[in-house]
C-alpha cells in the first residue's frame, strides 16, 4: 500500500513538472520524494538536490524499520547530485548507512525565528521546579530514558515536576510505567501542545531535557533555549552542533544527565549562565544563514564547482 502511494505521488509530481520544463534544480526533502525527484531530474536534465532532516534509521533505532524507506532513501541519496545533512551527526550516519561519498554532503544547520519574549510570570506550578521533555512519545526520543531521569532526580529533588509534552505510540506503557513507579503526582503527560501553549510551557520551564536515541537534528531544543530555558541534550543529535553550551550527555547516561538537572535546579549561577550562552548562540541560528547555505549548494550542483 505505501509502496503504491509513493508511486501514485511519483507519477503526479512528474506529470506537473512536465508542464513547468523552467527549472534549474529539483530539490527533494526526505526519502517520499526522492523517487519523483529522480525521475524528473533524469526527464529534464537537471541536477538533483535530495535534502536530508531524518533516515528510517533514526525513525526506528532497533533497526528493524522499512525496507522499502531505507531502499527509496538510498536509491535517491544515489541518484543525487549534491546531499544536504541537516547535521553533521546525520552527515556521518549516510556515510556509514547509505554508502554517500562524504565530499557530496553540505551540512545546513536549521534555522530559527527570532520571537518576543513575555516578562510575564506563568501561574502554572509555582512552587515546584518544571522539567520538561517535547516530542513524539516513541523510542527515538527517549522517553523512557526521561522517565528513569526522573526517578534519578526525585530522590534527591521530591517535589520536582516532570512534564512529558507531546503524543505517540508509547503513551499508555509510559502511563502505565509512571503508575507502576508510583510517579503520578510528578509526572504529567500534558498531550500534544501548539502555538501558545507550546510556548507557555517552555517559557515554565526550569529545565529541557532531549534524551534522544537519535535525532538527526532537535529544532525543539533551540526553541526551549530561545526562550531562556536551559538545555540538555544526547551526544546522539544533531542541534548540539549549533548550541555548544547545551549540556550533554549519552541517552542512556542516566547518571550524568541527573547530575546535571540538579545542577541546574539548584545552582542558579550554572543556571544563568549556561541561559546567556545559549542566548548568544541562538541568535546564530536563522534562516537567512540557512538559505544562503542553500544556495550554495544549488550552486554547487548546477554549475558543478
Amino acid at each position: 500500500y505505501l509502496e503504491e502511494q509513493v508511486a501514485q505521488y511519483t507519477q503526479k509530481v512528474v506529470d506537473q513538472a512536465l508542464l513547468h520544463r523552467n527549472s534549474d534544480v529539483i530539490h527533494a526533502h526526505d526519502w517520499m520524494a526522492f523517487p519523483a525527484a529522480t525521475k524528473v531530474a533524469e526527464k529534464l536534465k537537471k541536477p538533483f538536490v535530495a535534502q536530508v532532516h531524518s533516515t528510517e534509521y533514526d525513525r526506528i533505532p532497533s533497526g528493524n524499520g522499512s525496507n522499502f524507506i531505507q531502499q527509496t532513501e538510498y536509491e535517491g541519496l544515489q541518484a543525487a547530485t549534491r546531499v544536504i545533512a541537516v547535521s553533521y551527526y546525520t552527515k556521518e550516519l549516510l556515510i556509514a548507512k547509505y554508502g554517500v561519498p562524504r565530499d557530496k554532503i553540505s551540512v545546513v544547520h536549521n534555522g530559527i525565528v527570532p520571537v518576543q519574549l513575555s516578562t510575564a510570570q506563568s501561574p502554572f506550578a509555582t512552587k515546584r521546579p518544571v522539567v520538561t521533555f517535547m516530542g513524539r512519545l516513541t523510542m527515538q526520543k527517549g522517553t523512557e530514558f526521561f522517565l528513569q531521569l526522573a526517578q534519578r532526580v526525585l530522590m534527591q529533588i521530591p517535589n520536582a515536576l516532570f512534564i512529558l509534552a507531546g503524543d505517540g505510540d508509547l503513551y499508555h506503557e509510559l502511563l502505565w510505567r509512571v503508575a507502576d513507579q508510583q510517579l503520578t503526582a510528578s509526572v504529567l503527560f500534558s498531550g500534544f501542545v501548539r502555538d501558545k501553549q507550546r510556548e507557555l510551557l517552555l517559557d515554565r520551564s526550569d529545565v529541557f531535557v532531549m534524551p534522544s536515541v537519535s535525532e538527526p537534528f532537535g529544532l525543539v531544543a533551540l526553541e526551549a533555549a530561545q526562550r531562556n530555558t536551559p538545555v540538555i541534550v544526547s551526544k546522539q543529535s544533531g542541534v548540539y552542533e549549533a548550541m555548544p553550551s547545551a549540556l550533554v550527555a549519552d541517552f542512556w547516561d542516566i547518571d550524568l544527565m541527573t547530575q546535571q538537572v540538579v545542577q541546574l535546579l539548584t545552582d542558579t549561577q550554572t543556571h544563568q549562565t549556561q541561559v546567556v550562552a545559549q542566548q548568544s548562540e541562538v541568535s546564530r541560528a536563522t534562516w537567512s544563514r540557512a538559505a544562503d547555505q542553500v544556495r550554495r549548494v544549488y550552486r554547487t550542483a548546477f554549475l558543478g564547482k
